[in-house]
């Protein structure tokens, strides 16, 4: 019994050397699709250039962004072989990596612990660990079958023995059931049949850094003050990949006014979609976000309104009108913004009411602008409500 603890401890202390002994082999995968849209999978090296990843990780996408644990970034060179049955595709970068990883050149055992390293769902470089559940057909191809936990953008990282060598590449889940996991065997792996679906892959330009990120922002903001918005989208469009998450933030910002502006609504309304997203997942907010949250909400009611869907032109007003005035009792440095926006939302609200001729709503909202001292009378809305 002394001896199977001592086991048991001796194991529990291999696994974090492992992850840091193979963790350096392994990369991150970004990709922007032929529609614009990102995601991420994982690959890893299995020579000093050469990477494997799952042929649907790479297929259909625009350009593609490989990265290291510690940031080193790696620049496409060539495709050695894809095959989509196999969902298997291997390639070459033009720097040099320090470490790689080994394929194993025979089957595991069922039964056998395996461990997956990989990037599911933006958790970057997670391990989990498992055993071989199976070893499956499909498609005419052996396939293994774990238990070991995988997620979206866990797909084409190594599935890895208690030695540390590749035994399966992460290929897919079935969702029908708990932790049905696949991947492609090493031995596939070992020889990728080309079927050349896949001719050609293009890296992202290396990332920029803060500094010239920031310059760019400033060129950025100078286009908007002299209101050349499409130069400004021109100039910080290329360059949104880059950003940190508060830099993210402050680019999708400035993108999405440029396109309200320059009365591009629809346009505009995605983006204050998407920055009013970030901003609900981002907590604790600083004052500086809640201000930007209100002006998000406003603009994206306008935008709604805009575009002829005045009922959810409303909608948006009342949240608009909630978190302006959580900003309000909350934010001292702004409080006189807040006032000039509270004034904004309710005026706002009794146009589009009377519009859709809710006289009686339009004049209580009115009302309340003028409360908080709204002067202008819109529509003569100061005789409309006597």
């Amino acid at each position: 019994m002394i001896f199977v603890f001592s086991a048991i401890v001796s194991l529990g202390q291999n696994i974090p050397r492992l992850y840091k002994k193979v963790t350096p082999s392994i990369v991150k995968i970004s990709i922007l699709d032929n529609s614009g849209l990102a995601s991420s999978g994982t690959g890893f090296f299995i020579d000093e250039k050469t990477i494997i990843t799952c042929y649907h990780v790479v297929d259909n996408i625009s350009k593609i962004n490989i990265t290291t644990i510690d940031d080193k970034y790696f620049t496409i060179d060539s495709i050695i072989a894809s095959n989509k049955q196999a969902d298997l595709i291997k390639f070459t970068v033009k720097e040099k990596n320090k470490s790689w990883l080994a394929l194993a050149n025979k089957l595991p055992l069922v039964g056998e612990t395996v461990y997956i390293i990989a990037n599911p769902k933006g958790f970057d470089f997670s391990i989990s660990d498992g055993l071989v559940s199976a070893i499956r057909q499909k498609d005419g191809m052996q396939v293994i079958q774990t238990n070991a936990s995988a997620s979206q953008g866990s797909s084409g990282g190594p599935l890895l023995n208690k030695k540390g060598k590749v035994i399966g590449v992460m290929s897919y889940v079935k969702f029908a059931g708990q932790n049905l996991n696949f991947a492609a065997t090493s031995l596939n792996a070992m020889n990728i049949s080309n079927d050349t679906t896949i001719t050609e892959l293009i890296s992202y330009p290396k990332p920029l850094e803060e500094s010239q990120l920031d310059s760019i922002m400033e060129i950025a903001n100078s286009f908007v003050k002299n209101r050349q918005y499409k130069k400004a989208l021109d100039t910080i469009l290329p360059v949104m990949k880059d950003a940190d998450n508060i830099r993210l933030l402050a680019f999708i910002e400035l993108i999405a006014n440029c396109y309200f502006f320059d009365k591009d609504y629809i346009k505009a309304a995605q983006y204050f979609e998407l920055l009013i997203a970030k901003l609900e997942e981002t907590k604790p907010k600083t004052n500086q976000m809640v201000w930007v949250y209100a002006q998000a909400f406003h603009k994206l009611a306008i935008c709604h309104y805009s575009l002829d869907d005045k009922e959810g032109a409303l909608e948006i007003l009342v949240k608009a009108e909630t978190v302006t005035k959580l900003g309000y009792e909350m934010d001292t440095v702004r409080k006189e913004m807040y006032l000039l926006q509270l004034q904004q939302v309710y005026s706002t609200d009794a146009i589009y009411k009377y519009s859709l001729g809710r006289k009686f709503e339009a004049c209580l909202s009115w009302k309340k602008a003028k409360t908080f001292g709204y002067k202008t009378n819109d529509f003569s809305f100061d005789e409309i409500c006597e």
